[in-house]
């Protein structure tokens, strides 16, 4: 009777000891890995960065706003596209473009004085480039003596012309040459006249005075001429 006593205390440590064993194992398998398993959580999410939130400042929402449009294009590129340049001009130049700036006011007296003439006397003036419309302006008289000395009649009579240079090239020689102006045989006239542009190059006129009746001899001119610009 004692000894089935001891036994069954011995097989109930027995099962105790087994019981105790396995519940060890099981702790041990377990437990730390659902520790290792939070470690791992807890260590991603302080990691990982917490999510932006959407300012609701309103500079910062301007920021964000993308404008569109050819103002827009220019701001951001000032440069003009190749559509938008204009060609530059080709072939010769419009003369209307060449009249420039004109000289204003800087005309003047071209000739103020009083002189003889035998057969033909000329006076070369200039006109300035870029005048666009100048006027030549002019009185004069002439004598059988000097001015002054005797009174103007026909026998004094001279003629005037007023040519380009290359007019009066061809006059020169001898040949029969257009005239901007003339005035037939006078002893007394005033001379009003519009004359061309001169754009981008200047030009030079000649004032004439003629005698043609030599068998009276020198005949003198007393001339008062001005260009207006």
């Amino acid at each position: 009777m004692a000894e089935s006593v001891a036994v069954k205390k011995l097989l109930s440590w027995m099962i105790f000891a087994v019981v105790a064993i396995y519940g060890g194992v099981f702790v041990f398998h377990h437990f730390p890995a659902t520790t290792k398993v939070q470690s791992a959580e807890a260590a991603e999410s302080q990691a990982a960065p917490a999510p932006a939130t959407q300012s609701t400042d309103p500079v910062d929402a301007a920021k964000a706003v993308t404008v569109v449009g050819p103002l827009a294009d220019y701001m951001q590129d000032p440069k003009p596209s190749a559509k938008d340049e204009k060609p530059l001009p080709t072939g010769p130049p419009n003369a209307k473009d060449l009249i420039g700036d004109s000289a204003v006011g800087t005309g003047g007296a071209i000739l103020h004085k009083t002189f003889p003439v035998a057969t033909t006397v000329k006076f070369v003036f200039e006109i300035p480039a870029h005048v666009t419309n100048p006027q030549l302006h002019g009185t004069y008289r002439s004598f059988l003596k000097q001015a002054g000395d005797a009174p103007a009649d026909g026998n004094s009579n001279v003629e005037f012309l007023l040519m380009s240079m290359e007019q009066y090239a061809d006059f020169a020689r001898g040949h029969q040459a257009d005239v901007l102006y003339f005035v037939e045989s006078s002893h007394g006239q005033q001379v009003s006249f519009g004359l061309s542009p001169t754009f981008d190059k200047p030009a030079q006129y000649c004032l004439v005075f003629r005698n043609r009746s030599t068998d009276v001899g020198k005949k003198f001119v007393q001339a008062d001429f001005s260009v207006d610009f």
